[in-house]
């Protein structure tokens, strides 16, 4: 099937720029470009989506699901979404964790089928007998609950899927098997949906972030025991797409399921000319222009490489970083290029996000991880004071007598212990400045991250 990019219809204006959240935004298919090796993801294998917050993993998600649809706008697999809810702590063994995943998977698949059926209500209707039956008796060993209760809010979207629903509530359903598997019971279900001109499954998986965060390595050793396990569910006709939070990624790759190959991993990237496309073909929407360039909104030639140096392979920190540009050409309408000297203004203005992980000794500028294996220990932890301070002036006495001599306080006078003359420790101070600007700066001939205040000191300027 050809993936349709529906053109927008309207222009949408700057705040296509400033959510960067694929959830939120309309039109999104109009601005896909796809990754690297793209075929990997869209093929019948299951595959594991590993990808950094603002990689592009909710648009990816989107797109498979038009992907899923047939030539007619119905579905010619069934789509399953299927967000893995956390295990009671109590359940630690694999064998124990792998059962209640697998029903929560079977449970999915059975009210996917439920709310195809209720918006296709005549699939079901003008199925032989056996057929439905066998349907039905899916619906009923995979739906957990009260089946009452879990379809009333399906009911709502139509009079005869209200009533076809009803009739697979009410009827008498002959057993298939006994006591099936899952394996078993999704080879019925595959069974059944050829039937009804749908060919096989796919099981989407996403939004696992919270869990990700309150509970990683519960979330990490439930789906790799789940993952090593997926032979419970192995079928030609049946795969999944799982798109993972890239932290979880050591514990999972170890996954037997991965190592045999039965599932696919791959690693969301973004190159700079993939990135730089994307922002182009967001440009031209917002401009309602056929094609925009960046050339086009910036006369400066180093623009392309400060969005490659600070967004990385990150397409929501390209974008950040062009939506000050955006928004000042739409607001000061020229007709002709932002300059050089205004887009380092702006950029001073809007400088990239900052983060840093104290303990473990790294620090993230915009999309790109920085080394600092080479910065020295006093000036990292003069870093780490400024971080906890950010957005705040922090005095060279500071940084001297708080950080590197690590006393309680800040001694004012040649009268009070441990007072040196501010002469003596200056340049100690501006060397470590230097030094950290090198590591963090984008470009630290201007910096804009740790800028001075002449007179009164440095602070970290630092968007979280």
């Amino acid at each position: 099937m050809t993936l349709s990019l529906t053109p927008q219809t309207s222009t949408p204006g700057i705040k296509l720029f400033e959510s960067l959240r694929a959830e939120d935004e309309t039109g999104w298919n109009s601005l896909f470009v796809p990754p690297a090796e793209f075929s990997r993801l869209t093929g019948n294998g299951s595959v594991i989506v590993f990808g950094e917050s603002g990689s592009g993993k909710t648009m990816l998600f989107k797109i498979l699901q038009l992907l899923a649809r047939g030539d007619h706008e119905l579905p010619a697999r069934l789509l399953v979404f299927w967000r893995p809810a956390p295990l009671p702590t109590d359940v630690k063994e694999n064998v124990a964790a792998v059962q209640r995943l697998a029903s929560q998977v079977l449970d999915a698949c059975g009210m996917a089928l439920l709310g195809y059926i209720a918006q296709q209500p005549d699939c079901f209707e003008r199925a032989d007998a056996w057929v439905q039956n066998l349907l039905a008796w899916f619906i009923r060993q995979s739906v957990r609950g009260s089946l009452a209760t879990r379809l009333g809010p399906l009911k709502k979207v139509s009079n005869s899927g209200s009533t076809t629903l009803l009739h697979i509530q009410t009827m008498t359903v002959e057993d298939v098997l006994y006591e099936p598997s899952p394996e078993e019971m999704i080879s019925e279900l595959i069974t059944g949906l050829n039937q009804i001109n749908i060919d096989g499954i796919w099981v989407l998986s996403d939004g696992l972030e919270g869990w990700a965060e309150t509970a990683p390595e519960q979330l990490g050793r439930n789906l790799a025991s789940f993952l090593s396990a997926l032979s419970l569910f192995e079928h030609s006709g049946m795969a999944f797409k799982f798109f993972i939070p890239s932290h979880l990624e050591p514990e999972i790759i170890r996954a037997s399921g991965i190592l045999r190959r039965r599932v696919d991993a791959y690693k969301l990237n973004w190159d700079a000319a993939r990135l730089q496309k994307m922002a182009e073909k967001r440009l031209a929407v917002v401009l309602g222009k056929e094609t925009f360039r960046l050339q086009e909104l910036c006369h400066s030639a180093e623009l392309v490489d400060w969005l490659d140096r600070v967004g990385g392979t990150s397409p929501r920190e390209w974008l950040d970083q062009v939506q000050p540009l955006i928004k000042y050409y739409i607001e000061n309408p020229t007709g002709s290029p932002i300059s050089a000297g205004t887009w380092k203004k702006l950029r001073a203005e809007h400088p990239p996000y900052f983060w840093m992980d104290e303990a473990g000794r790294k620090v993230k500028v915009g999309g790109r991880e920085i080394p600092i294996n080479d910065v020295p220990p006093k000036a990292y932890d003069m870093l780490r004071y400024l971080y906890q301070h950010g957005g705040q002036v922090v005095t060279k006495d500071e940084l001297y007598y708080l950080v590197y001599l690590e006393m309680g306080s800040i001694p004012r006078s040649a009268a009070d212990a441990g007072y040196e003359s501010p002469n003596i420790f200056a340049g100690l101070i501006d060397t470590s400045i230097y030094r950290l600007r090198q590591a963090i700066e984008p470009d630290p001939a201007e910096p804009v991250l740790l800028q001075t205040v002449r007179g009164h000191g440095v602070k970290l300027v630092s968007r979280l």
